[in-house]
């Protein structure tokens, strides 16, 4: 069972590098490239966790279960990243995280409703006002990609201090991770679809495992979770099975009651500085009217009540983190196939009327979900 769900992780993940290699590699206008790029991105997953599997060979094993290792592919890929922002500047880039954070604090700073747009009919900025408050010691510095590398960074702490996994596993984790061209893509062209499915993941995480014991804990719980809730709208229905996941028939507990009730109050607090500054504007120009129509509604329902009904069955967080990449994904999926019935294959993707880069929401789930094999493991030596 185990193996067959990893499989299908990796396929996932596998799917996703080839529609990235697919999307960008075809710019060079090299045919031998374009089908090199995708190859190697589809196929290189399941080499890399087979090698993980079936460690046959020596200087694999050594390589896998060495923790220099990590250290060396960590650092790497945050001195490229670097590098990569020093040679490219942020400006030139024609993905508009960027744009969309310098707007929402260009009009900020100058009084002007901050979800406005730049000119009639061009994008407003789309995430919750959080995510842009997160963003703004990046923008004064004027570098977004420490943004990104932050969730990077991020991703590698919740991993390494994982003690249910190898180290084995912990290695084959960070390939799969760094080898991703949907990875990549995110940390060199300054995106943060990582950073904020990754800092989900990590909240996800805490509430399974603090108990709600103290009225301290209540509160700083529920206001990391609303700040959290203010980035992106996926995040309500990622917080809805999280809360299912831990405290199943409990639920309803007032404990979890207090918690949510502090969750939403932060999640509405967080757009009073926004709303006192757009006034009348907010009605026309505000981030529901940009995230409400991510994927069809018939979709989001059915993901929605499915997943939660899945998680209330688990045990392993490793399974929930997993159920959540899945969810992510078969939204993405829907929104992503909503859009070419409309549109046609070509004009959707290679005209950016589908942003793939959505799909990166799903990665750190399904990643982090890999760890379920050696969990079960590690439990069943333990009853032993």
């Amino acid at each position: 069972m185990y193996f067959k769900s990893n499989v299908l992780t990796i396929t996932i993940l596998s799917l996703i590098n080839g529609l990235f290699a697919w999307k960008y590699a075809s710019r060079a206008n090299n045919d031998l490239l374009l089908i090199l790029s995708v190859l190697i991105s589809i196929t290189l997953p399941f080499s890399l966790y087979f090698a993980y599997l079936y460690k046959h060979n020596t200087v694999a094993q050594k390589i896998l279960n060495s923790g220099k290792f990590t250290l060396l592919l960590l650092a790497g890929i945050i001195i490229c990243s670097a590098a990569f922002y020093l040679y490219y500047p942020q400006e030139l880039l024609r993905v508009d995280r960027y744009e969309m954070i310098r707007l929402f604090w260009e009009n900020f700073l100058s009084q002007k409703c901050p979800y406005c747009p730049r000119s009639e009919g061009t994008n407003i900025p789309g995430p919750f006002p959080f995510y842009f408050f997160a963003a703004f010691p990046f923008y004064l510095i004027g570098e977004i990609g420490l943004y990104s590398i932050l969730g990077f960074l991020l991703f590698a702490g919740i991993i390494l201090k994982t003690k249910s996994i190898s180290t084995a596993l912990k290695n084959t984790i960070f390939l799969l991770f760094v080898t991703s061209p949907a990875v990549l893509f995110e940390l060199f062209c300054r995106s943060t679809n990582l950073l904020n499915s990754t800092l989900l993941l990590f909240c996800c995480i805490l509430i399974s495992r603090v108990n709600l014991s103290t009225w301290k804990q209540l509160i700083t719980i529920g206001i990391v979770t609303g700040f959290v809730m203010s980035t992106r709208s996926f995040s309500f229905l990622i917080f809805a099975m999280a809360f299912i996941y831990t405290y199943k028939k409990l639920v309803f507990n007032w404990k979890v009651f207090v918690t949510s009730f502090t969750a939403l109050l932060t999640f509405l607090l967080t757009f009073i500085p926004v709303i006192i500054i757009c006034g009348e504007s907010f009605r026309e120009y505000n981030p529901f009217s940009v995230q409400a129509v991510f994927a069809p509604p018939f979709l989001t329902v059915a993901v929605a009540v499915s997943s939660c009904v899945i998680v209330y069955f688990l045990r392993s967080i490793h399974n929930f983190s997993t159920i959540c990449g899945y969810g992510l994904f078969i939204l993405t999926l829907g929104y992503s196939l909503s859009l070419i019935a409309l549109e046609g294959f070509r004009e959707a993707i290679f005209s950016s009327s589908v942003d793939i880069s959505y799909f990166c929401f799903a990665i750190p789930f399904v990643l982090y979900g890999l760890g379920r094999v050696e969990e079960k493991e590690l439990i069943l030596s333990q009853t032993e």
